[in-house]
């Protein structure tokens, strides 16, 4: 019995894969192929932060206080500006907000007062988001408890998210 090349033997085994999987299989795992060192590298690859996110963030970062310090919460008296300074952000992003529910819940021995609010805001994604940077920033004392993101159809931009949020307050005078 003689040896066949490997040339040979390549070729066979490639004839063999054909016959069972024929060209659409063939050409399947072709781009498997391909696409192998792509993936790996997308997995491997460390996860860059956008420049322009950290360099807004940074500095809210920086002047937060920390725990020990506590947070200065608002007076419930500054309830209305608080809550207009949210609305007006929402408006100035170009977000449609066409509906909002204000329940206030008076402060308790373990949580302040606060103030939810249940709204509906139409706008795009960016949109969206920015407002919630800018809310979140803005109003430290401010807390997303639930947010519901739904669009018409997938070739739709505009989204209708449902967000409820709460905005911490003291109660007294300032």
């Amino acid at each position: 019995m003689h040896k066949a090349s490997a040339s040979y033997q390549l070729r066979r085994a490639l004839l063999r894969i054909h016959r069972r999987l024929g060209w659409s299989g063939v050409g399947g795992l072709a781009l498997l192929a391909l696409a192998l060192p792509y993936g790996l590298n997308m997995l491997l690859r460390p996860v860059d932060v956008a420049p322009e996110v950290t360099s807004s963030i940074a500095p809210a970062v920086a002047a937060a206080p920390s725990p020990s310090e506590g947070l200065a919460l608002p007076t419930m008296s500054d309830a209305p500006l608080v809550l207009n300074r949210i609305r007006r952000s929402a408006e100035a992003q170009g977000l449609g907000w066409p509906r909002a529910e204000y329940r206030q819940q008076a402060a308790t021995d373990e949580v302040p007062a606060s103030v939810e609010v249940h709204c509906a805001l139409k706008g795009s994604y960016p949109q969206i988001r920015v407002f919630l940077t800018e809310v979140l920033l803005d109003s430290p004392s401010t807390a997303i408890r639930n947010l519901s993101v739904t669009r018409a159809t997938s070739e739709s931009a505009e989204v209708e998210a449902k967000l409820v949020f709460v905005t911490y307050f003291r109660e007294g005078q300032p």
